[in-house]
């Protein structure tokens, strides 16, 4: 952790990542998957990552400039996306097992948080998520790290089903051990675009 962050920056920064998700679906926020040549056959087969990287990079750049994180985070020079700008073998942190460990997106200064990507509709997607991205924390030299979960449920049922008995139980677990924070962001289809929608 960097000593020179007071508790109050930390704070901020925090704050503003975990409201990612309700700025999101305030603005409206879609985005469309590329197809993958010779798989448009394959339902949902398509290049989700990509596309949503970029536009998450994009609000976050956008954000950061924005009064109260002005000078706090350099649009520019201290958030991180992957296809978008290159990791240096210091920043990415470190191995497992010969492979090395970064993120989707990141912010790179005054902390180092990372933030990992995914999306569908069942609990074993959420559980593959959490553990990929715990990685970051355990492998890497980053402070926090954050999953932004895009919900594809019609009713929002993950969200719901992480406030209750075991999952909530595990979602603690993975906060405290391993910080390890989920943030649920629902959305819906709209022809080939996803648009994030307000939680309920």
């Amino acid at each position: 952790m960097n000593n020179e962050v007071t508790p109050e920056i930390r704070k901020q920064i925090l704050v503003w990542v975990e409201g990612i998700p309700q700025r999101l679906a305030k603005e409206n926020v879609s985005f469309q998957p590329d197809k993958k040549p010779g798989d448009a056959s394959k339902p949902g087969y398509a290049d989700w990552s990509g596309p949503a990287i970029k536009k998450l990079d994009e609000c976050l750049r956008c954000w950061a400039k924005e009064k109260g994180l002005a000078g706090v985070v350099d649009p520019d020079q201290d958030i991180y996306a992957e296809r978008v700008k290159t990791l240096s073998r210091k920043e990415r942190g470190g191995q497992f097992f010969g492979s090395e460990c970064w993120p989707d997106l990141a912010i790179l200064r005054p902390i180092r948080i990372a933030i990992e990507l995914d999306h569908g509709e069942h609990g074993k997607k959420v559980r593959d998520a959490l553990t990929k991205a715990s990685f970051n924390v355990l492998v890497g030299e980053w402070e926090q790290c954050y999953v932004l979960f895009f919900d594809e449920t019609k009713d929002g049922r993950l969200k719901k089903d992480s406030v209750k008995g075991k999952e909530r139980d595990i979602l603690a677990a993975y906060e405290v051990l391993f910080r390890t924070k989920i943030l649920f962001v629902p959305v819906r289809r709209d022809g080939d675009s996803w648009v994030v929608v307000p939680q309920e």
